[in-house]
């Protein structure tokens, strides 16, 4: 006598039987090297912000540091007889501390700016203003700043309307920050070209220098909060990394744009874009 047994479709329901616990165990596999994966990327991610605040720590301390203690020289100067018996050294140490102090207010303007974009508590006060005047406001105020045969600012404002609605404050800061990091990092003579032009809809104002420009690799990552061109052990232009990352957002909130022409060592080219209407 023989027993035999036959089974129907043998396979199929051996994979049946196991086919749900198959995919459980797949989706679990999935899971976890995902897991892993977003694991490491912000890890990485984590790293490299706490390096990017190391930095700007780092930077706050030296660009606080620096002049409280030129100041604190130069006061310490004023206060010998015998400098008191000289009224032109006095005026010397005093435009020091003058100096000196402008430069610590506009680094604590910059932490201000930057806290409140922070906190999402930017309220600007939009009204008409002429954005020639203010440029041109800027760039006299530069031009102090340069020394006798020391580098050059000019302008060409060929915009037919300048009327925009803007942030008066907001706007000079904006002018503000593009201009001194055209100085900060230009060459030993820095010729600097503030331009305008209008179309149908707005107002473009380009700030060109003739420095070191802007490699393409970190021409997209500039105007990021923090971040600074990496420059090795030369640190020759000191910042907080927040001046462009403020200048973008402010340029947004006013419905512009802003963007950047560069070439390294040909010098760079900030083109931003304001419209007459800020519903456009």
């Amino acid at each position: 006598y023989m027993l035999s047994i036959h089974f129907i479709n043998k396979n199929q329901r051996i994979m049946s039987s196991i086919i749900f616990w198959l995919i459980i165990s797949i989706l679990f596999l999935i899971t976890i090297i995902t897991s892993y994966v977003l694991i490491i990327v912000n890890h990485f991610h984590q790293k490299k912000l706490s390096e990017m605040k190391s930095d700007f720590i780092n930077n706050m301390t030296h660009e606080f540091k620096t002049p409280l203690s030129t100041i604190s020289l130069a006061s310490e100067m004023m206060f010998r007889p015998s400098i008191n018996e000289y009224s032109y050294k006095v005026k010397r140490y005093a435009k020091v501390v003058h100096s000196e102090n402008d430069r610590l207010q506009q680094q604590v303007d910059h932490i201000l700016q930057l806290s409140a974009l922070e906190r999402e508590n930017l309220k600007l006060k939009i009204k008409p203003v002429q954005a020639h005047r203010i440029i041109n406001n800027q760039v006299e105020h530069f031009k102090m700043k340069l020394e006798t045969g020391k580098g050059n600012i000019s302008v060409n404002l060929g915009a037919d309307n300048d009327e925009i609605l803007a942030d008066k404050n907001h706007f000079t800061n904006v002018l503000s920050n593009l201009i001194d990091n055209a100085l900060k990092y230009s060459a030993e003579n820095p010729e600097i070209l503030v331009s305008t032009r209008s179309n149908e809809t707005g107002i473009e104002i380009s700030v060109e220098d003739n420095g070191i420009g802007i490699s393409n690799e970190y021409q997209k990552l500039i105007f990021k909060k923090l971040f600074r061109v990496p420059t090795g052990d030369v640190h020759d232009a000191k910042g907080f990394g927040i001046g462009l990352y403020y200048v973008k957002s402010i340029i947004e909130a006013h419905n512009g744009k802003i963007r950047l022409k560069s070439e390294p060592g040909e010098g760079s080219t900030f083109i931003i874009y304001l419209p007459y209407n800020q519903n456009d």
